[in-house]
């Protein structure tokens, strides 16, 4: 830790196969990522995406372990920071990660995004008050379909 200054990060890194629509990650003390199948307005499974490795910079030359997943046709993931969902409500609690989850994963209502719902259920937990954690979070949709034409590009 002498080399880094006592500086330590986590981090979540994944890597998109489009012909074989698998993903391969790994991670390093970051929350679980969620993988969610099925359309917006019926999603059919939320999935956490673990991060099985330590925080970068609490052991040197530690090594970290790739997992491969499955993708679903138009399946999407978020990756976010905890104070996505560590947060303070008004009562001095706070809010339990099960609800975070079954926020996420609930169906969408047309035209609704997840990261908007999230941001208004966050300040109605929180109040409009600065939250006391950073506030992270990025949706990655993953195709309904491949074209043939994507793969060739792809491969040159």
């Amino acid at each position: 830790m002498d080399n880094h200054d006592q500086m330590m990060f986590t981090i979540w890194y994944g890597v998109y196969h489009t012909g074989r629509r698998e993903l391969n990650y790994a991670g390093a003390g970051h929350p679980p990522v969620l993988l969610l199948s099925g359309s917006d307005e019926a999603p059919t499974d939320c999935q956490q995406l673990e991060s099985n490795g330590p925080i970068c910079g609490i052991i040197e030359g530690m090594p970290f372990t790739a997992t491969v997943c499955a993708i679903e046709p138009g399946a999407r993931i978020y990756v976010y920071s905890d104070g996505v969902f560590e947060i303070l409500k008004t009562d001095g609690c706070m809010w339990d990660f099960k609800e975070f989850l079954t926020l996420m994963a609930a169906p969408l209502s047309e035209g609704e995004s997840a990261i908007d719902r999230l941001h208004r259920k966050t300040h109605q937990l929180h109040g409009n008050q600065p939250l006391d954690d950073d506030f992270s979070i990025l949706e990655l949709r993953f195709p309904t379909e491949i074209r043939h034409r994507d793969l060739m590009a792809r491969e040159t």
